[in-house]
Order: structure tokens, then sequence, then C-alpha cells
């Protein structure tokens, strides 16, 4: 659980995911106005076409996902130098709640959207009523049910924290069906803009507001700018949204949108009980140090994720009857992942004390940790990141519920005991080994069930980027080492930034004379989404 914007249910990491009738309308076709121009469609065309449009769409998540991220990473610095754990707690705190209303306000139509190989402008137009109704109904609900929710937490602030932030949820009724045309569509130049405007909208507010000793109220004003500035742009973005829409059409995606919702929801819980219990049973601080930590582990993830999920699921669901090449798609996608990912998470484990010190300040010790333990986690949770879209294109719903319930449950227990016997490092200690025991045996399931694909090819192309980390790890902690009895922040600044690019210049060698074919066909992917900048 983060309290950053892009953690949504319904966005990003789609493993977490998003959330009288008219004749069929392909969206191929101009006329259609189900969703953006023809232009931006690619449910047509050959091979070639959809690789095309599948590079650019690339392309533009990682440049949105990096923009927005790196953004969010340094007024992440700059507030919590500024507030301190105790007021990053109480906001942590109401995100938990909020970020369960948009599981809710979606009800897994969002994803049926993107799924559906023919989509009807009634079928856009029902979601975009049913989202606007019950955006509007959680904002009630949550000005009624503040109080009680604070009470939980017995944190009273929470109260008018909550009441605020209900605005956020309006504007997501509002502009979340337009959020998933973008996606289905895969708009994401325009959509990288936006985001990029606001992030750092609000963070500039944020900051603004915290030096004006606004405390906790800094990071609801980060969030309700970015809110707005993001709202206001999709409904420009797609202003010909149909709202002539139809009870049939919602009866037509109840099936597959139900099965989402319970898996939305599993998902859920199984991200955020942990926070929940810290919350209930220890202080903000204790969950702000947790909550750091947690986002600092999701921040590669998310990045990562929203540029391969984001077009995953559309892509898949276009190859749906083609599993030679989706097989193709899913191991070289997964692949540059764990290349990209493993030095990344090797770097966040070895450096994590340096590294909290050097950027949020030593109140922010607490944090290092959890965050050791946490990161030993991303590596199953990154590489298997594709499993859901791959599930949900080839119509596999209940596949992800039944892996994201078993996960959820054997989570549930071990951070029961995790939080008796260690606190929040035996909370992050339990997530990481659910992590690990779920990992291969859900990989072989999904694999098998979809596209007939064995676990060993799986395991092997993961072998050279786990090689390489260990190996960049070891000269992290060797180079590092001199610099441990220094004094001085800005010192260790400087030692912490050159050991870390060292490591990793490391790894990029490694990788390079090592395993050439696997850092050949990493380049190769890179190289063909470089040339796509110019034309996209």
């Amino acid at each position: 659980m983060t309290s950053d914007p892009e953690d949504r249910p319904d966005g990003g990491d789609l493993l977490a995911a998003t959330p009288g009738t008219a004749a069929p309308v392909a969206p191929a076709e101009p006329a259609a106005p189900a969703g953006p121009a023809a232009a931006d469609d690619v449910d047509r065309g050959p091979e070639g076409d959809l690789k095309s449009h599948a590079l650019s769409s690339v392309k533009w998540n990682f440049l949105a996902s990096v923009a927005s991220l790196l953004g969010r990473l340094v007024f992440t610095f700059v507030l919590a130098r500024l507030i301190g754990p105790e007021n990053f707690g109480i906001f942590s705190m109401a995100t938990l709640y909020t970020t369960f209303a948009v599981v809710v306000l979606d009800q897994g139509f969002g994803l049926a959207l993107i799924q559906r190989k023919e989509l009807r402008p009634t079928d856009v137009a029902s979601v975009a009523w049913l989202n606007f109704a019950m955006g509007t109904t959680l904002a009630v609900a949550t000005l009624v049910a503040a109080p009680a929710i604070a009470d939980f937490f017995g944190t009273p602030e929470l109260t008018a924290v909550l009441r605020v932030l209900s605005i956020a949820l309006f504007l997501r009724g509002i502009t979340l069906v337009r959020e998933n045309l973008v996606r289905r569509h895969l708009r994401f130049r325009e959509f990288a803009q936006l985001q990029a405007a606001g992030v750092l909208a609000g963070g500039v507010a944020g900051v603004v507001a915290a030096l004006l000793g606004a405390e906790y109220w800094s990071l609801v004003v980060q969030i309700l700018v970015n809110d707005v500035v993001i709202a206001v742009g999709l409904v420009m973005l797609a202003r010909d949204v149909s709202w002539r829409g139809s009870w049939r059409s919602l009866r037509d995606m109840a099936s597959f949108s139900s099965k989402m919702l319970v898996t939305q929801v599993m998902i859920y819980i199984g991200g955020n009980v942990d926070n929940i219990l810290i919350g209930r049973v220890t202080s903000p601080a204790q969950l702000a140090f947790y909550a750091l930590s947690y986002r600092l582990l999701r921040m590669p993830i998310q990045m990562i994720g929203s540029v391969v999920n984001g077009v995953a699921l559309p892509i898949f669901a276009r190859l749906q009857d083609d599993d030679e090449r989706t097989t193709s798609w899913f191991l070289t996608a997964t692949q540059a992942v764990a290349v990209v990912a493993f030095p990344l998470f090797g770097v966040m484990v070895i450096g994590a004390e340096a590294g909290v010190s050097v950027a949020f300040g030593d109140e922010w010790q607490g944090a290092v940790v959890p965050l050791q333990v946490l990161a030993l986690a991303g590596i199953p949770m990154i590489v298997r990141m594709l499993l859901s879209p791959l599930a949900t294109a080839r119509g596999e719903a209940g596949l992800v519920l039944f892996w994201s319930t078993l996960g959820v449950c054997l989570q549930i227990v071990g951070i029961v005991v995790g939080l008796w016997l260690g606190g929040i490092v035996g909370v992050a200690a339990a997530v990481t080994v659910t992590a690990y025991a779920t990992w291969l045996p859900n990989v072989a399931h999904v694999l098998r069930r979809t596209v007939g694909l064995g676990l060993d090819r799986y395991v092997v192309m993961l072998l050279p980027p786990a090689a390489s980390t260990v190996l960049a790890v070891g000269v992290w902690w060797a180079a590092y080492t001199p610099f441990r009895p220094a004094e001085g922040e800005a010192h260790l600044a400087v030692a912490f930034v050159g050991v870390s690019v060292l490591a990793l210049a490391v790894y990029g060698a490694a990788m390079r004379l090592l395993f050439p074919r696997t850092f050949a066909a990493v380049v190769g992917v890179g190289s063909q989404v470089a040339r796509r900048q110019t034309g996209a």
C-alpha cells in the first residue's frame, strides 16, 4: 500500500487492476463513438501494424512511467523531510479506505471494456453511467462513514481527511471509463503528457502546502490537485463517450466483470491487510515506516509494470487465438522485465540503510529493515506480473481469481503471525515468504492452461539476470564498506550514488560478457522501441 495516486486498482499494474442498444461496432471503424479515433486503434491490421502500435505504446508508457514515478519520488523525498513519519502515517490510513472504494467503484467493468473483442457504444455508455453513479454514492457514503473509520484506527484526524478525499472518488466516477478506453486503444502519448502535468501540479502544490505548515494536509492537497488535472485532461481527451447506455450491455459484461471484481477485492485485501492491521494495532509512525518501505518497493514494479502491463492486456487480447505469438510476447517481455528489475531490487536490499538515511533523514531509519525484506519479495512479484493479463485475455478470469484468493488467504495468516512475533519486520517477512511460496506454482498453472508452455523455459530465462545481480550486489558491498564510518550527509550521498552506479555498470558488463544472447535480445527490444520515437 502507498499513498501515491498511481496505486489504484484500476491502473498501472494490471495484476492489481484497474477497475435501445446499437449494433456491434468494431473499434477500427472510423464512425465508432466508443473511444479514441481509429488512427489510435489496433483492433485491426496485420502483425506489423500491431507490432508498430505496441512499440509506440510501450515507448509512451515508459516515458509516462519514468516521468511520473521520478516526479513522485522527488516530491516524496521533499515531503518526507518536511512533515515526518507521523503525518505520513495519518494520510496512509486514509488511503487504505479510498483505494478500496475505487475497487468497488469500478466493479471489474474497466477490464471488461479492454478485454472485449467488439466494443459497442452502449457498452461504454453503460459503464460510464455505472461509474458515475457509484462515484457519487461512494463520495456521499464516505462523508457519513468517516467518523467510524477514524474511530477504528484510533486517529481522529482521519474524519476530516476522508471527507475531503471523497472529492477524489467523485472525480474517479467521471473519468474511470475514459482512462480504460485510453488503455484499450493504446493511446498513451496523450496520457503520458497528462500524467506528467498532474504529477508536477500536485507535487508543487503539496510542497507549498507543507512549507506553509499544512502537515498531513499537504499530502491531501497533492492528491487532489493531481486528480483534478488528470480528470480535466481525460474529459478533454475522450469527449466522444456516449451516454446512451442499457442494462443489457451491463448484463453482457457481468459474468466477466463480476469475477474480476472479486479478484480485485482479493488483491486489495492481500495488498492492504498488512497496512490495516499495522494501522489498527500500532501507531501512525510505524505504519509510515512500513508504508514508505512498501512504496519504495512498488516504485520499480509500477514503473516497469505500467510499461509492460499497460500494453500487455490489449495485445494479449488481440492475440488470444495465436498461442505461438502469445508465448513469444510473454517470454520476451518477462525476460526484459527481469533484466531491468533484478539489479534494482539487489541494490535496494544491500543499500537500504544508506539510501534511506541519505534520501529521507535519520528519523526514517525504522523503514530500513522492512524495506530490505520486502525488496526480496520484489523479484517474484515483478516477474509474474504478466500472468494476470495473459489469463484475463484468454477469458480465464476464474484462474486469476483462484490464485488471488489463495495468495490472500496465505498472506493474511502470515501477516497476523508476523505482526504478533516481529512487528512491521515480521509483516514484511510474511509478505516475502508468501510471494515465493506461490510464485512458481502460479506460473506453471497459468502457462499450462493458457498457452501450454512448460515451466522450464520460464525459469531458464531468469538465470542470467539473477546471476549477474548477485555479482553486482557483491561489488556494491565491497565498494561501499570503506565509507560506512564516514561522517557527513553530503559525503555519504555522493558515495551511495557513486557505488550504486558502479554496481549497475558491473551488472551490465556481466550481462554483456557472460550472457550475450540474453543481452542482445533485450537490447533488440529497446532498439525497436527507440526507432519508433520519431514516427510514433
